[in-house]
């Protein structure tokens, strides 16, 4: 495990603790989350999925304990055409941060699958600390259908 992700870690408990915090943290395989979890009204995925070999299966395995609201921030392909572009590259190993983007229409065809359609979307910018620079990201609401 790096020292960045350390700290991250570190600083989310040292949040809890001062704001006396009740959120439980799990820490496992995000294409399987286990049902002892329980049923969330809203679920978050923050700026992970273009991150993971198969976002799908990771916003099926949320979808799956979701209630009622997704709420997915990510980089996109600004485009209705169902499209994903794949990112890796054996010529450069070491930018293995981000493996996919997908286009808002794909996003919006898979959480229709996922049984969620999307309500609204907006388009942010944000620190990304690794390329010491502001990010383009979007916010996507979905709600179960």
């Amino acid at each position: 495990m790096n020292a960045g992700y350390e700290r991250w870690k570190n600083g989310y408990w040292l949040a809890h603790r001062l704001n006396k915090s009740k959120a439980r943290a799990f820490y496992g395989d995000v294409y399987e989350l286990p049902t002892e979890l329980g049923v969330f009204d809203v679920s978050i995925i923050g700026s992970v999925l273009e991150h993971l070999r198969d976002q799908i299966s990771a916003m099926a395995s949320v979808a799956r304990l979701t209630r009622s609201t997704m709420i997915i921030v990510t980089g996109l392909i600004e485009t209705q055409d169902k499209t994903a572009l794949f990112c890796g590259s054996a010529d450069q190993p070491t930018h293995s941060y981000t493996w996919w983007a997908y286009s808002l229409g794909t996003y919006r065809e898979v959480l229709k699958m996922l049984g969620f359609r999307i309500t609204s979307g907006t388009k942010n910018m944000y620190k990304c600390t690794l390329f010491r620079s502001d990010a383009c990201r979007y916010t996507i609401l979905a709600a179960r259908e």
